[in-house]
């Protein structure tokens, strides 16, 4: 049998290529703190789709290659497993987070866990109605219901923005076609980018969205199709198609004759001269490398027209686009050849009219920068960052903010990184860096502008643990709580794994407590403290600490002695190595001597006050190995002679 339920991309099938099903497999990956995190964080997550109602346009076709046939099979299922149509909620316990798209990638590789998906669509693809999907994060799952019908969208209308429509005659605003005799006619383009149509949508649900025609993919998940039908564009009133998910719309655009002869560019108040001081910054080529880019202001840009006419006109760009209903297209090839001092001559085009732009470019290019900056390692007292080394450089200077004044770092480097790392912090602090380049020009030194980073270190492993408060079937965990954590995990190892315990805190600890345990034996609990940092949570390292559960055995009482003073209390000696004895007086537990005889063992309080009521108390504990075992507290009340 074939399964499909952990499909996240649909494939195409072509006459010439046969595509497999690949099931996807998400490795465990580390966190941008250098440090791997694990699924058991996750409490609970819950699922919401994007979009809830599918159709034919969600419907994908693939083949695979059964070994034991020899043949390709067909698999028909609808497509829920594109993870921009659906939004994890998780829970990791007090703090939760959404994640769509990519980030629910990057989310299943952080934690080492796949986002399983079961739709039951292995053997046969869904029919109309409503349909349950399983989504597995780990151990935790949550169920999402989509619902399948004939088309989402029951009618659409549409409606241009603009009077005219469109410009005849102008290169991108048709296409020349030939019908089935030959015959030549004009198919006009639909400019979706230019945003010239509004659109109304009514689904079968009965809701309606209204969008511009471009955002009508994003918005509706098909790719909407505009046509001019089989009619020839002409001047004056014509008749367009739309066709979204199956229905089409019929509605009137206006074409004009191209009114525009010439159209020059300028820019006002001086926006045509750039210097690398104040208009320009540092970007990265695709092949990794750097070059400064300038940044030309295009709200200053304005356009001087000429009309076939023959009159004339000043108009701000994005007038002369409204006019046009086009855009201004400035061919900006800066990252293929960087621009140097001088002047600049940019071509451009606006509704296929050629033009172009000129600017002036002033003043030294700083040679250097830092890119890349990132945190490359944290703990809990230290924070290394890097960033990519410039080739044009000659150093670097890095710095943290730490004490109220910036504080100079020591530089390393390996291959093209360069790092400084910082040492002495508080651990669930956040810290700030700033890194320059620098390159020597004979006796002078030109810096780059500064990079800046933040970044938080682990918060500080968990002190003053201890165990108390023990009994027979649980044990109590306390520790002393920090400023710089937000939050606790506390978990003991029991049944061959480690189970989460509930963290309570007041004052200045906090606790936990593990019940229903066995008497008499010893568990392990491991403990940390988390930080929220800017919405990614951040773990400490454990600090462990083993416990005993109490003998659940009380000593079994010989005799109970009083005088007028004293109480003495005797009880058989059993398996233990020795006994605590104590007297509740004067409002607090006093410790009593022991002595301990053949099968017997006693004790005696004394100083007590004559024809009262007194409260022992005795426990048994022996050794196991470097460990004490103690038992339960057997109680006794006598009271003394008158």
């Amino acid at each position: 049998m074939y399964s499909v339920k952990n499909l996240i991309k649909a494939m195409s099938y072509f006459a010439t290529a046969v595509i497999f099903i690949t099931a996807v497999s998400l490795f465990a990956m580390q966190g941008d703190d250098g440090r791997a995190y694990a699924a058991d964080a996750v409490a609970s997550i819950s699922v919401t789709p994007i979009r809830s109602v599918l159709d034919v346009s969600d419907r994908r076709t693939v083949y695979r290659y059964d070994d034991s046939t020899g043949k390709y099979s067909k698999i028909s299922y609808y497509d829920v497993y594109d993870y921009d149509k659906i939004k994890l909620t998780v829970d990791y316990g007090g703090y939760s987070r959404s994640y769509t798209g990519s980030e629910i990638t990057a989310l299943t590789a952080t934690l080492g866990a796949p986002l399983v998906i079961s739709d039951g669509q292995s053997e046969s693809v869904w029919g109309n109605g409503r349909h349950t999907v399983t989504y597995t994060l780990g151990t935790k799952s949550a169920k999402a219901v989509f619902t399948v019908a004939a088309t989402r969208i029951k009618s659409l209308s549409v409606t241009p923005m603009y009077t005219i429509n469109a410009i005849c005659n102008v290169k991108g605003d048709y296409r020349v076609a030939a019908d089935e005799n030959g015959n030549i006619s004009q198919r006009f383009e639909y400019d979706l980018a230019g945003y010239d149509y509004n659109v109304k949508i009514i689904y079968t649900d009965g809701t309606t969205v209204s969008c511009n025609a471009a955002d009508l993919k994003q918005i509706t998940g098909y790719e909407p199709k505009f046509s001019q039908g089989d009619k020839a564009l002409s001047v004056g009133v014509n008749t367009g198609y739309c066709t979204v998910g199956g229905i089409t719309a019929e509605f009137s655009f206006n074409v004009i004759e191209n009114p525009v002869k010439s159209v020059s560019l300028y820019m006002t108040g001086g926006a045509d001269t750039l210097t690398a001081k104040n208009d320009g910054y540092y970007a990265k080529k695709s092949d990794g490398s750097t070059y400064f880019r300038f940044i030309y202001n295009e709200t200053k840009i304005r356009a001087k027209v000429v009309y076939t006419n023959g009159s004339t006109a000043d108009y701000p760009i994005g007038e002369l686009c409204a006019k046009l209903h086009g855009r201004l297209e400035i061919s900006d090839t800066q990252s293929v050849q960087p621009w140097a001092a001088g002047t600049v001559t940019l071509p451009a085009k606006i509704n296929g009219i050629s033009t172009s732009l000129t600017l002036k470019i002033t003043g030294a290019i700083p040679p250097c920068n830092v890119g890349g900056l990132a945190c490359d390692s944290s703990s809990d007292d230290s924070l290394t960052v890097s960033w990519d080394t410039d080739p044009s450089a000659d150093g670097y200077t890095a710095e943290i903010y730490k004490g109220g004044r910036w504080v100079s770092l020591s530089l390393s480097s390996s291959g093209n990184k360069a790092r400084a790392s910082a040492h002495a912090l508080q651990g669930g602090s956040k810290y700030k860096f700033r890194v320059r380049a620098y390159r020597r020009s004979g006796s002078d030194t030109m810096y780059s502008d500064y990079a800046y980073i933040s970044a938080y270190t682990l918060p500080s492993a968990v002190s003053g643990l201890k165990a108390g408060n023990s009994s027979a079937s649980s044990v109590s965990l306390s520790w002393s709580k920090s400023s710089y954590a937000d939050g606790y995990t506390a978990e003991i190892y029991k049944g061959g794994q480690w189970t989460k315990l509930t963290v309570s805190s007041g004052g200045n600890s906090a606790s936990c407590t593990a019940s229903s345990l066995q008497s008499g034996a010893k568990y392990k609990f491991r403990v940390r403290a988390y930080k929220n940092a800017d919405g990614k949570i951040l773990y400490s390292d454990y600090a462990y600490i083993s416990a005993y559960t109490l003998i659940n055995e009380t000593v079994k009482f010989y005799k109970a002695e009083a005088t007028k003073n004293t109480v003495t209390i005797s009880w058989y000696k059993g398996s233990y190595d020795a006994y605590t004895a104590e007297v509740y007086k004067d409002g607090r537990w006093t410790k009593l001597t022991v002595t301990v005889g053949n099968g017997t063992a006693k004790c005696t309080a004394t100083a007590l006050q004559s024809g009262s009521a007194y409260k022992l108390r005795i426990k048994g504990y022996k050794k196991s190995g470097e460990d004490t075992l103690y038992s339960i507290y057997s109680y006794i009340s006598v009271n003394t002679l008158k």
